[in-house]
């Protein structure tokens, strides 16, 4: 195999993927800026396939909650994207473990999680809504598992912040 071989499956690090979620994922890019409804039965059919997987859920949710977060049109797209946050950071501790057993194994370097950008989305959501006190513990959360928001402070410095915002108001 080259350096430039076009086989994906002796190439790639990442464990191999469901087929058929792939191809829902595929069909779901296709249509999620022209066809809502499509789109969304798509990303059901992808998380139907992608259940017994832990990156799969991962991926997964990680487009559905971009996707429910760019939907400024539905009344009821926040809500559907607070609900995705608060399963994907269920199973966070999941994926975390799962990364670490593939990809880091018996390292001495320090493990650094995966992004999981739920945590950030729904810290800012709850933030916009003036829910401090949610935002705060999302932060706390998302901190205990070493996660990253790509500030200088991270987590825990967001959860300062937001504590400060509480007490302000």
């Amino acid at each position: 195999m080259g350096f430039f071989s076009s086989d994906k499956d002796k190439d790639s690090k990442m464990p191999k993927q469901n087929d058929r979620y792939i191809l829902a994922m595929e069909e779901f890019q296709k249509a999620k800026f022209s066809d809502d409804e499509k789109a969304r039965e798509y990303l059901q059919l992808a998380f139907r396939e992608a259940e017994n997987n832990v990156f799969d859920m991962h991926f997964w949710y990680n487009h559905a909650i971009d996707y429910y977060c760019r939907q400024l049109s539905d009344p009821e797209a926040e809500a559907k994207c607070l609900q995705l946050c608060k399963e994907n950071m269920a199973i966070a501790p999941d994926i975390i473990a799962a990364y670490k057993n593939e990809y880091h194994k018996e390292s001495l370097l320090d493990f650094i999680p995966p992004s999981i950008p739920a945590f950030l989305t729904a810290a800012e959501i709850y933030e916009a809504n003036g829910e401090y006190s949610n935002a705060a513990e999302v932060s706390e959360k998302a901190a205990e598992l070493r996660l990253r928001d790509g500030t200088p402070g991270g987590f825990k410095a967001r959860k300062e912040r937001l504590e400060k915002k509480l007490y302000r108001t």
